[in-house]
């Protein structure tokens, strides 16, 4: 790289402020956009869109082809050749589904079957269509397909307003006209049609406008809509109800007289017309906003606006220039940036009105120079704080302050601070609270320069409430609580145990950070701040520790519960202790403390080790099947997020060679410029931020921290041209290696290490995972081989220990219930976290022989699961069930004969996670284990179809003891449970294999 002595600006971000150059490369408004293959993504499990977007738009006209399951997320997928529709809304690489809302179809009918002028009736079959990849383009900002029935259809886009353009084919006899279906995907709750005569235009316009509520991710998504022709529409518009019968006599004026019963509509257009132009704008508040929103692109013709959006995109991707790259090389970098630039979506209108979180309407208030904020949504956190965040804090620094603003509106109006949201919901979708990196991100780039200066009624400034979002949000739940107050969270707890202890202690350093900074700024003239930014930083430096509470022996980030490590323990397994990946994926994910991570470790050597072992041991995986977990390279999984900064630990090692190689084998095995170029989820940008940010050779392996981690850069020569004038310009050929912080250290710089007086002592371990025991159990407790001189002190009582305590040396027996309790006591980091273990005697008066044995990943609590008298809770990922993909049949000994009343399973159903009631049970008996006789039979009534379910029973798990009264004398019991089979057609995954959860045997 080169570096170049010039001023720092005020508001540079920390790498800038080392690699700024005055440098302006001529020709770098070359038509970028030509690179850009918006296709790539679209094939596998990419989930991308090619609708016609402008960079962060709020709206992206596109096509509909697939509606239905998890590759039809964004309402695409490549290998579809059924065209529904083309809707003007489009999630990009997400794993959930929703948007595609306002449908539109062009059709070309057959004129003798029509009434009046429009269909009788008018069903999907009807105008859904077909296409070949052939006859398809897209591009940066456009669209195009021409479907088998010869209607050519092109679509672009401006910020808040999509441009539709049908071309008809010369067909005698036909009738030419579109279609807007309001019931398209998504379920709808509510909707308006109304035709309105726009005053403030010109030539009156006729205008359709309409509201949508639906329900899918977003469970009350209110959309508003307004749609322009640029031919006349009066008089030749028909509405038809959701089974597709005509009511034209129920339409409403919007004049505030009427409203509609209608959900679709059927627009004629002129005999002699060849084609056909229209404006559609959204809004979140009301329909006079998307109102608007239209009017802004009024006097705009179609091939004006693609040439508008496609000058949009030149600009955009030209921030960022390269010489001497090879061709394909340049597709794929800026397709992969054009990526970058599609998430997050505009989502105030043009007045600055929008919808929060808290279902009210809001204006955006002024930045400090005066000009109003935007608000953005479609915020997929988990993924993007790693790379696209802190890409965008460069690229888009203006962009990023209002990412932030929207931030703190969502913790104003919501009470937490964004984790995934989506057009005004918070959906809590995957885990952590990754607002603060990104703020605290903003925080040193000085993009909240001025924010002290703008205070509420209290008289908080928006960083002091920015400061009170974070720790609201940290602590929101339960499973917060019990990770802050144990020094880790326990699986019994919460599900995804081992990743949220991780991730939650990443965000706390960043709290930690961003509190240490602002008392520094703000602390001289208040004390009151001073003194809390001081209490939230010695809280949350501690916990951001948390991590070393689940790592054992062996290197790995392990799940606890009842404070032992979870036995048997499998690293590659994929199960409910972690988020969308096996311990191998998350074990080296400690990005605020490596350096304490590598001593964990047993030192650089074994830490190499084991990155060794991630990189270059077996790729076979064990545990249930998990579609994110792919483009693996050994364990390392490149097609999800966690452990994308794993590739530059090497360097913190000294090793940047292997930094280099991986890197390279990354960009080049798992990128390319194809549909199927992405190895996973898009993930609204997060995948192409990391080959953007990867090929120019600088990383964030700890975004907020202001250092970034040096790779050999892809290309020879890269400039990005920064807001303020100047140019960051990479030079491959002086690159070197090592990492670049805010103090300029290079390699082995002090920037994320922990200071010594903030570490924590870690928490003992239990030897062993158990909860119950027959006559004695014996309890063992150790420390972790890294953390020399603590000493261990207990209690058997249930009180809290302390250096008075027992001190523990050796193994003890227990023979009673007991609730142990324990800490460990360093010389100078003091006392731990305390870790308790519950141990419960029981009698053994039966066992347990399997016919069909559970799968590995459902088998809690081992052999005697089902007869321990242990229920399992109606959050199965907690534990406590066993689970069957087939049917189950299992074989109860009471060692001796017994005289029997009631018998049955105690079972789950949670259908959104495949979990069904089986549809049926039988139990036998016998005195001799050989001959069996019927005893009882339950029907648990679990077939009945979607109908007959209340959207309650659908959604929401519930448990059932399914039992039978019974009269007879037996030793052994055979329960049989019939799996309810392949899913119903109504569930979001029809056809896949039910699960069976059973948590007890009942035999009374």
């Amino acid at each position: 790289m080169t570096l170049v002595n010039t001023p720092k600006p005020r508001s540079a971000h920390p790498l800038l402020a080392l690699l700024i150059g005055t440098m302006v490369l001529a020709g770098c408004h070359r038509d970028l956009a030509s690179y850009v293959n918006p296709m790539v993504g679209t094939d596998l499990h990419g989930h991308t869109t090619p609708a016609a977007i402008v960079p962060y738009g709020m709206i992206q006209p596109g096509p509909d082809t697939r509606i239905s399951g998890w590759d039809g997320c964004s309402g695409y997928h490549y290998s579809s050749d059924t065209m529904y529709g083309f809707s003007q809304t489009h999630l990009s690489g997400t794993g959930c589904d929703d948007y595609c809302d306002v449908m539109l179809m062009p059709v070309c009918l057959d004129a003798n079957t029509l009434a009046d002028g429009a269909p009788s009736r008018l069903c999907q079959e009807d105008y859904v269509g077909t296409f070949s990849h052939k006859n398809e383009k897209a591009e940066a900002g456009y669209y195009a397909v021409t479907m088998h029935n010869g209607i050519k259809v092109e679509l672009t886009a401006s910020e808040r307003v999509a441009y539709h353009r049908y071309t008809f084919p010369k067909k005698n006899g036909s009738a030419k006209g579109f279609v807007i279906d309001l019931t398209h995907r998504d379920k709808l709750i509510n909707d308006n049609l109304y035709v309105y005569v726009d005053n403030q235009s010109a030539t009156r316009r006729i205008i359709i406008a309409g509201n949508r509520e639906s329900s899918s991710w977003n469970p009350d998504q209110k959309l508003f809509f307004a749609l322009s022709s640029q031919l006349p529409i009066d008089n030749n518009i028909a509405f038809y109800d959701a089974e597709g019968h005509r009511v034209d006599n129920n339409i409403g004026y919007y004049d505030g007289l009427d409203s509609s019963t209608s959900v679709k509509a059927y627009i004629a257009l002129p005999d002699d017309c060849e084609s056909v132009t229209l404006q559609v704008a959204l809004s979140s508040v009301d329909i006079p906003g998307a109102m608007d929103n239209l009017r802004s692109g009024y006097n705009t013709a179609f091939d004006d606006a693609r040439a508008a959006a496609r000058d949009t995109w030149n600009e955009a991707l030209g921030r960022i220039s390269l010489r001497q790259a090879r061709h394909y090389d340049k597709h794929v970098f800026y397709t992969a940036l054009y990526h970058c630039m599609t998430a997050p979506y505009l989502y105030s209108d043009i007045d600055g009105r929008y919808r929060g979180t808290d279902g009210q309407i809001h204006t955006a208030e002024a930045r400090p120079d005066g000009t109003r904020h935007n608000i953005y949504t479609v915020f997929s956190l988990w993924d993007t704080y790693r790379a696209l965040h802190p890409l965008l804090t460069i690229l888009e620094p203006e962009r990023s302050q209002d990412f932030i603003y929207t931030m703190l509106q969502h913790y104003l109006h919501g009470g937490e601070l964004t984790m995934w949201e989506l057009w005004g919901h918070e959906t809590h979708c995957m885990i952590g609270y990754h607002a603060v990196p990104v703020i605290l991100d903003g925080l040193r780039a000085g993009l909240l320069d001025g924010w002290d200066t703008l205070v509420d009624q209290q008289g908080c400034s928006r960083l002091e409430l920015l400061l009170d979002g974070m720790t609201a949000t940290a602590n929101r739940t339960e499973g917060h609580r019990h990770y802050a107050e144990e020094g880790y969270l326990s699986s019994e707890w919460d599900n995804e145990s081992v990743s949220k202890t991780l991730e939650y202690a990443y965000d706390d350093w960043c709290i930690a950070q961003y509190a240490q900074r602002l008392g520094a700024a703000m602390g001289a003239g208040n004390q009151r701040l001073a003194d809390k930014c001081a209490e939230v930083y010695t809280e949350y430096i501690a916990r951001s520790q948390s991590w070393k509470n689940i790592i054992d022996d062996d290197g790995f980030m392990h799940a606890r519960r009842n404070g032992a490590f979870i036995t048997p323990f499998d690293p590659t397994e994929v199960n409910n202790h972690y988020t969308e990946a096996n311990c191998w994926q998350y074990s080296t994910y400690v990005p605020h403390d490596v350096y304490g991570w590598v001593h964990a470790m047993g030192g650089a050597e074994a830490a190499h080790a084991k990155l060794d072992s991630l990189f270059f041991g077996s790729r076979t995986l064990s545990g249930r099947e998990q579609s994110d977990i792919t483009g693996l390279i050994g364990q390392y999984a490149h097609g999800n997020e966690p452990s994308h900064h794993a590739a530059y630990l090497f360097t913190y090692l000294g090793q940047h060679k292997k930094s280099d190689g991986l890197v390279h084998l990354i960009r080049e095995r798992l990128y390319a410029n194809q549909p199927d170029g992405l190895c996973g989820n898009e993930d609204c940008g997060q995948m192409s931020a990391w080959y953007v940010l990867s090929s120019l050779g600088f990383y964030p392996v700890c975004p907020g921290s202001g250092e970034w981690v040096l790779t050999r850069p892809l290309f020879r020569h890269a400039v990005i041209k920064l807001n303020n004038g100047n140019s960051l310009v990479i030079e491959r050929d002086s690159w070197q290696p090592g990492r670049f912080a805010k103090d300029s250290s290079i390699y082995d710089s002090s920037a994320v290490r922990l200071p010594y007086s903030a570490r924590i002592t870690p928490t003992p371990r239990f030897g062993d995972w158990q909860q119950r025991f027959v006559d004695s159990c014996t309890v063992t407790l150790r420390m972790p081989k890294w953390a020399d001189s603590c000493r261990i002190f207990y209690t058997l009582d249930g009180s809290t220990p302390d250096s008075n305590a027992k001190a523990y040396t050796q193994p003890f027996a227990v023979y009673n219930d007991a609730t142990i309790k324990a800490v460990a006591l360093h010389p100078n980091s003091g006392y731990s976290k305390v870790v308790t273990q519950t141990l419960t005697r029981f009698m053994q008066d039966r066992t347990l022989a399997y016919g069909t044995r559970p799968a590995p990943m459902y088998s809690e609590n081992g052999e005697e699961g089902l007869i321990d008298n242990i229920l399992g809770s109606n959050n199965f990922r907690l534990g406590g069930w066993q689970g069957w993909t087939t049917d189950m049949e299992v074989t109860v000994d009471l060692l001796d004969e017994r005289a029997l009343h009631e018998v049955g399973l105690h079972c789950l159903q949670d259908m959104r996670a495949w979990i069904f009631y089986p549809t049926a049970i039988t139990v036998e008996a016998s005195t001799d284990g050989k001959e069996y006789r019927s005893i009882a039979t339950i029907d648990s009534n679990s077939h009945r179809e979607m109908g007959q379910r209340s959207e309650a029973e659908q959604h929401t798990p519930t448990i059932e003891a399914f039992t039978a009264t019974c009269a007879c004398t037996a030793r052994y019991l055979r329960f049989r449970a019939k799996n309810y089979g392949p899913m119903p057609q109504w569930h979001i995954s029809p056809g896949e294999q039910a699960w069976l959860f059973c948590s007890e045997v009942i035999a009374k």
